[in-house]
């Protein structure tokens, strides 16, 4: 199977996107570098995408409100400095509702405890 698409089959895209577009995001906070800010402002966008295309089975305003805040940050780190406080505050509520979405869903990617013998017993009828 096309790894790609496992990718987004298995929800690993949706971990991914998130854990991209908070480290993307807080480099762009902290780069002064000119020509890293174009890069770091795709993967962000890479990331905001991966979220959601990924399909997990949140809801509605959950994603409404990530995304929101994930353009809002993307927005005002990409204009001038004056509104670095209004950046700075987006982007730690942008961690905070990122890490409320990872807690959600991160137990519905955890693996059953299977037992041997328990399924043995269902398969022998023993």
């Amino acid at each position: 199977m096309n790894p790609f698409i496992l990718l987004f089959a298995d929800g690993r895209a949706f971990f991914i996107g998130l854990l991209l577009v908070i480290l993307a995001a807080g480099l762009l906070f902290k780069m002064r570098v000119r020509f890293l800010r174009p890069v770091l402002t795709v993967l962000v966008i890479v990331g905001i995408l991966a979220v959601i295309i990924s399909a997990t089975p949140l809801p509605v305003w959950a994603y409404a409100v990530w995304i929101i805040l994930a353009l809002t940050v993307l927005v005002f780190l990409n204009i001038s400095s004056p509104l670095r406080s209004v950046a700075m505050f987006s982007y730690g509520t942008l961690w905070l509702v990122s890490v409320g979405l990872f807690v959600l869903e991160v137990p519905h990617h955890r693996r059953p405890n299977v037992y041997v013998a328990e399924i043995y017993k269902a398969l022998f009828l023993i």
